[in-house]
């Protein structure tokens, strides 16, 4: 078996987080036409694969804060019934309204785990200069 060094560990879980960030700019790239051009159902199945990308993040953020009830994918799945729900019972409204809610959800997964767009404060304090 050929062992791996550091460096060249290190070079792959850097290019898993680069691929996996591409990924999600994709789904979130195609999310913003579905529901701009209100196809709210290729936008619920756009969102499924978002969460699956970033599942198990939620999972470990959960884990990390102890929480179980109140946490991200108890949350989500909090959602995906409510989902459920209105797409059985036809109701766009709550639908629209659901899936919305999933996606700030799901961005702010990406956040907390360090694959979005989050600003540290010292970049806030340099950019007031």
């Amino acid at each position: 078996m050929v062992e791996v060094d550091d460096n060249e560990r290190l070079i792959n879980q850097f290019n898993d987080a680069i691929q996996k960030i591409q990924r999600l700019n994709e789904d979130w790239v195609a999310c913003k036409h579905y529901r701009e051009h209100g196809k709210l159902i290729e936008w619920y199945w756009k969102l499924d694969s978002v969460f699956l990308e970033l599942k198990y993040d939620g999972e470990l953020i959960d884990n990390q804060n102890k929480q179980k009830e109140g946490g991200y994918i108890h949350k989500l799945k909090e959602i995906s019934i409510r989902l459920n729900k209105a797409m059985v019972n036809k109701n766009k409204y709550y639908f629209y309204q659901y899936l919305i809610e999933k996606e700030a959800l799901l961005r702010e997964i990406q956040e907390e785990s360090g694959m979005g767009a989050k600003r540290r404060v010292a970049d806030e304090d340099s950019m007031e200069e």
